[in-house]
């Protein structure tokens, strides 16, 4: 056991440089355009972030999930690769012909204005999305950790270099930034092409009956993944529509802050992913997927607790005009929390190949969000928008857990609740009361509940340190 956690924290430790590193590029990028864009500009960039994701999901058919699912499992890795990767590459260059064709509505619909070269980016976009997406999928499953992180850092070094050109010396607007945002997207997929070239630079190998068995596991994911892109665009959404492009700027300004967290997200569902799938298939104990489970979300706590008392201080470093921001920064880092915490509960409805309870998740969750945003946003803008999204991304959490622990493992949920219910008290009065002891104290009852698993990982890190 001792030597399994060992080799486990080494693994996890080589896919979580990339992370780290890019979260570190990634924040010193969200500054730099705080200084250069107005909140109205910046807001116009999420707009373009947002619809991008977008017309990359459907575009998928699932056929990434199953590439995922199928890959240990398959024999000609290569055959199962171009299969898996085809029909949507060739879908994505249909939809980019036709957003040519109507670029004129898009365009209004997209950014409240009529501009052909946005729509013309946006379209030449979605291949080289596709092609990113499936270079990291073959690192992550064939568990390359470092050639993972190195290219992790490569992306975000070349967004930040290619946002400072294009804002210093181009062009100090949101057309800019999309400008950059595509260049660095082309580099990205050269480096990454380069990286995993042993499967790009094979023949073309498609197999109908394998692609018939990828479409049967992801074309049922397809919905699912719809909803959960809504469930995650309702705050920007509803305010695209009821109130301000300045209000999306301050509160993108706030998630990108809040994407501190996503250091641990990132770097533990990659390797979270293909490792479970492999424990499932080595039939290892059950009691094993929740001990990870709980270690991860005393790590994640206190680290959401630690930069609740700093954020302040975070905010200074910003342009003064997104100031406010301070204001969502605590709800939407329970977006990250909450998420990469139901990665490890959730895991049973994967296991059980039972992904139309994922459907019914992300359903009752976007309904929920979208209420709240209703709701809220008219009224209170970008915090309100901050508000739902992180309330509906706890009751997201829940709902898979209880799932999950109905069709895998009957796990006790206590553990859970009380951190739940801590880290709510700490958002509200962070919010509210805005005293700075209250939340110390708030933060120190969390140290104090999870201090045995502290304990815990502090020894398996020791050991893993100590080990020559």
């Amino acid at each position: 056991m001792q030597e399994t956690s060992g080799v486990f924290i080494k693994r996890l430790m080589g896919f979580s440089l990339g992370p780290v590193a890019g979260a570190f590029l990634g924040f010193i990028n969200t500054i730099l355009l705080t200084w250069f864009l107005i909140p109205m500009d910046l807001g116009k960039v999420s707009m373009y972030t947002l619809f991008s994701t977008l017309l990359s999901l459907g575009i998928y058919l699932g056929l990434d999930q199953a590439f995922m699912r199928e890959y240990n499992g398959s024999k000609d890795k290569i055959k199962l690769f171009w299969t898996s990767i085809t029909l949507p590459l060739i879908i994505s260059i249909i939809t980019a012909l036709i957003l040519l064709v109507v670029y004129k509505p898009a365009s209004k619909i997209f950014f409240a204005e009529e501009s052909f070269i946005l729509i013309l980016i946006l379209g030449a976009s979605i291949p080289l999305y596709i092609i990113e997406r499936y270079s990291f999928l073959i690192l992550r499953m064939q568990e390359r950790s470092i050639q993972y992180s190195m290219l992790n850092i490569s992306n975000k070094l070349n967004n930040l270099v290619m946002s400072f050109i294009f804002l210093k010396f181009v062009n100090r607007s949101y057309i800019g930034m999309v400008g950059a945002t595509f260049t660095a997207l082309i580099l990205n997929c050269i480096f990454q092409v380069l990286y995993t070239r042993e499967f790009w630079f094979k023949k073309v190998q498609i197999d109908r009956k394998v692609l018939a068995t990828l479409l049967k596991y992801g074309l049922p994911l397809v919905p699912t993944m719809l909803i959960g892109w809504l469930f995650n665009s309702a705050d920007r959404m509803t305010m695209r529509y009821l109130s301000n492009f300045s209000e999306i700027g301050i509160y993108s300004a706030a998630f990108k802050i809040a994407s501190l967290m996503t250091i641990v997200q990132q770097s533990f569902t990659t390797f979270w992913v293909p490792t479970s799938f492999r424990w499932y298939e080595e039939g290892v104990s059950n009691d094993r997927f929740i001990k990870v489970s709980r270690y991860l979300t005393s790590i994640i706590l206190i680290l959401f607790a630690v930069i609740i008392l700093f954020k302040n201080v975070i905010i200074l470093i910003l342009s003064a005009d997104y100031s406010e921001a301070g204001k969502s920064v605590g709800f939407l880092l329970l977006v990250p929390v909450m998420y990469t915490i139901s990665e490890t509960t959730t895991i049973g409805i994967a296991f059980s190949k039972k992904t139309k309870y994922n459907l019914l998740v992300s359903l009752i969750s976007f309904v929920l969000n979208l209420i709240g945003n209703l709701i809220l946003v008219p009224k209170y803008g970008a915090l309100g928008a901050s508000i739902s999204t992180g309330l509906s991304y706890i009751a997201f959490f829940f709902i898979r857990t209880m799932i999950s622990k109905k069709i895998w493992y009957d796990f006790s949920i206590k553990f859970y609740l009380i951190n739940t219910a801590l880290v709510i008290l700490l958002v509200f009065t962070d919010l509210i009361i805005k005293r700075w002891q209250l939340n110390l104290g708030i933060f120190i009852a969390i140290g104090i509940y999870n201090l045995k698993n502290l304990r815990e990982i502090t020894k398996i890190l020791y050991r893993v340190i100590s080990q020559k």
